[in-house]
C-alpha cells in the first residue's frame, strides 16, 4: 500500500507514529497547541531527534491559534524549531518510515474536532522526497530563522 486516505480525527494515528518513531520525527505545521506539544514530549522516544517549522507570528498568538508556550515546552524538550513566514504546510514525517501531509494543524482542532482531510504515506521513496524538501527549507538560513530559549525568558 503506498497511502491512505484519513478523514476526521487522526490523533490516534498521529500519536502512534509518535510514539513508534525511533531516529527522527519532522514536523511542519504554522500553528501549535500546548496540549499537542505536551503530547508529542510525552510520547516520543527520549533519545529521538525532532525538527519543527512553523510560523512564529504573533497574530498567531493573538488570536489564540498558537501557544507560546507549546514552544516552550518543544525547546525545554530539546526539540529544534525554526520560523518560516510563508508557511502553510502541514505534513509530519515519522524516520524513514511513514509520514502524515495534511489539513490538520497540531492542535486539537486539527487532530481531533474539525473535519479534516490528508494522506498517510507508507511508499519509502515519497516520504524520502517529502523528508528532502523539508530539509532543505529547515536549513534556508535566508528564509528560516532558529527560535531559541531566550525569546521565552
Amino acid at each position: 500500500m503506498v497511502a491512505e486516505i484519513l478523514i476526521g480525527p487522526i490523533k490516534r494515528i498521529f500519536l502512534n507514529l509518535v510514539r513508534d518513531a525511533r531516529e527522527q520525527i519532522l514536523l511542519t505545521s504554522p500553528f501549535i497547541k500546548t496540549n499537542i506539544a505536551d503530547m508529542i514530549v510525552e510520547n516520543k522516544a527520549a533519545d529521538i531527534n525532532v525538527s519543527f517549522l512553523t510560523a512564529y507570528k504573533l497574530t498567531n498568538f493573538y488570536r489564540n491559534s498558537s501557544d507560546v508556550e507549546a514552544l516552550k515546552r518543544l525547546l525545554e524538550s530539546q526539540v529544534e524549531i525554526k520560523n518560516y513566514s510563508r508557511l502553510h504546510a502541514k505534513t509530519y514525517i515519522f524516520d524513514c518510515e511513514k509520514a502524515i501531509v495534511t489539513s490538520g494543524d497540531l492542535t486539537q482542532g486539527g487532530l481531533e474536532t474539525n473535519y479534516e482531510c490528508g494522506v498517510l504515506i507508507h511508499e519509502q521513496s515519497l516520504i524520502k522526497e517529502l523528508r528532502s524538501s523539508f530539509l532543505k527549507v529547515f536549513k534556508d538560513t535566508e528564509k528560516v530563522h532558529l527560535l531559541q530559549k531566550k525569546l521565552f525568558l
